[in-house]
C-alpha cells in the first residue's frame, strides 16, 4: 500500500511537472491597428498618419509567475497622407487641382520585450523593450483629385531607410475565456530612435508608431 501511494504521488509530481513545463513556451496570433508618426522632419511636417493595420505570431517564455520574455514578428503597414490644395499641374500653363499623397511603408517588426503581471489575478500588465523594423515597400502615390492621374512628387523610396530601431512601452489586459481560451489586448508605443533618412544633410525622420494589438494564445 505504502508503494502505491508512492508510486501515485511520483506519477502525480511527474505530471504537474509536465504541466507546468508545457506552460514555460505559449505561441499566439496577434492582429491589430497602427498609427504612424514621423518626428524631426520637415518634408513630412504636412503629412498625417492613418490608421493601417499589423498583425503576425508571438512567442511568450514565462521566466517565473510574475515575468515573461515576448517576441513577436510582426507584418506592419503604415500609411501617411497628405492633402495638398492648389497644386500647380501644369506644364505649360498654370493649372492647380488638389492632390492626395500617400506614404506607404511596409516592415518586418520584430519587438523584443519583457512583461511584468500586476496585481493577484495578474489580469493586467506593463511591457518594455525594443524593437527592429525592415522595410521591403517604401512607396508614396500622389494622386490629381480631378483626373484620377498620378504624378511623381517625390521618390520616398530615395529618402527613407530600409531599417529602424527603437524602444516599446506598453500597457495590457489578459482575458481568461476559458482554460485554453486566453486573449490578451495591448496598447503599445513604439519609439524609433534611428534617423531613418538616407539624407542627414537634408532632413532627419524618427518613427513614433502606436498600436493596439489583439493576441490570441493559442490552446496546444
Amino acid at each position: 500500500q505504502t508503494m502505491g501511494k508512492t508510486i501515485l504521488l511520483s506519477l502525480s509530481s511527474r505530471t504537474l511537472s509536465q504541466e507546468d513545463e508545457s506552460k514555460k513556451f505559449i505561441l499566439g496570433i496577434s492582429i491589430g491597428a497602427n498609427l504612424l508618426d514621423l518626428n524631426d522632419s520637415w518634408f513630412f511636417e504636412e503629412h498625417s498618419g492613418k490608421v493601417s493595420y499589423s498583425f503576425g505570431v508571438s512567442a511568450e517564455f514565462v521566466i517565473n509567475e510574475r515575468l515573461s520574455l515576448i517576441s513577436n514578428i510582426n507584418y506592419d503597414k503604415k500609411i501617411m497622407e497628405w492633402n495638398i490644395p492648389d497644386y500647380d499641374i501644369g506644364i505649360i500653363e498654370p493649372s492647380f487641382s488638389n492632390v492626395n499623397d500617400k506614404l506607404k511603408l511596409s516592415y518586418i517588426n520584430i519587438p523584443i520585450f519583457l512583461r511584468y503581471y500586476l496585481g493577484k489575478g495578474k489580469k493586467f500588465n506593463i511591457n518594455g523593450g525594443g524593437f527592429y523594423n525592415i522595410a521591403f515597400d517604401v512607396r508614396n502615390e500622389s494622386i490629381i483629385d480631378a483626373t484620377g492621374e498620378e504624378i511623381l512628387l517625390y521618390q520616398s523610396e530615395n529618402i527613407i531607410d530600409n531599417y529602424d530601431v527603437g524602444l516599446l512601452l506598453g500597457i495590457s489586459y489578459k482575458f481568461e475565456l476559458n482554460n485554453k481560451n486566453c486573449f490578451t489586448l495591448e496598447l503599445r508605443n513604439e519609439f524609433g530612435l534611428a534617423d531613418v533618412s538616407q539624407i542627414p544633410e537634408f532632413v532627419e525622420v524618427k518613427t513614433n508608431t502606436l498600436k493596439l494589438i489583439l493576441n490570441w494564445q493559442l490552446p496546444l
